[in-house]
């Protein structure tokens, strides 16, 4: 996976929304990620982030989304996701570091947080890599029956 370069579009349109929730259906039925499953649901809470699909050779191969809060002091992280044939490549860590030069980029931010599966053990990898810590255990907070952990890293500038 290192030789291949990915591609990113900002998700603005219907047919991108579209792609998205395609995406976020092959996760339906996953205990360690809270998938969307209606159109109008990602066009409500990931249009208002800044998301982007992910695409290998034009392929669409994941989806990440953020949002600037506390007037940019704070990013949160709410998506981040590979299509099931190609995790495992190194595709997550690109993605991932990708958004967080982006938010680091950005003088206002001091700091980043995100919730994901106590169970997500590659997720939780690349958070842990990359200086996030663990700081909160949530009982189902999106009313699925899951716990969630939340993480947070600080940006020292």
């Amino acid at each position: 996976m290192a030789n291949h370069t990915l591609s990113y579009k900002r998700a603005k349109e219907e047919k991108d929304w579209e792609m998205m929730l395609s995406i976020e259906k092959m996760f339906a039925n996953s205990k360690t990620y809270f998938a969307f499953t209606k159109l109008e649901d990602i066009k409500a809470f990931l249009g208002k982030e800044i998301s982007y699909l992910v695409f290998l050779n034009n392929e669409p191969v994941g989806e990440a989304a953020y949002e600037l809060k506390d007037d940019g002091k704070k990013a949160y992280i709410s998506t981040l996701v590979v299509v099931p044939e190609y995790q495992g490549k190194g595709i997550a860590t690109k993605i991932f570091n990708k958004i967080i030069k982006e938010i680091i980029d950005k003088p206002a931010v001091e700091n980043v947080e995100l919730i994901t599966h106590p169970k997500n053990n590659a997720a939780l990898v690349i958070y842990l890599k990359n200086g996030f810590e663990i700081v909160e255990w949530q009982d189902n907070p999106f009313g699925d029956g899951e716990p969630r952990l939340k993480l947070r890293k600080i940006i020292s500038r």
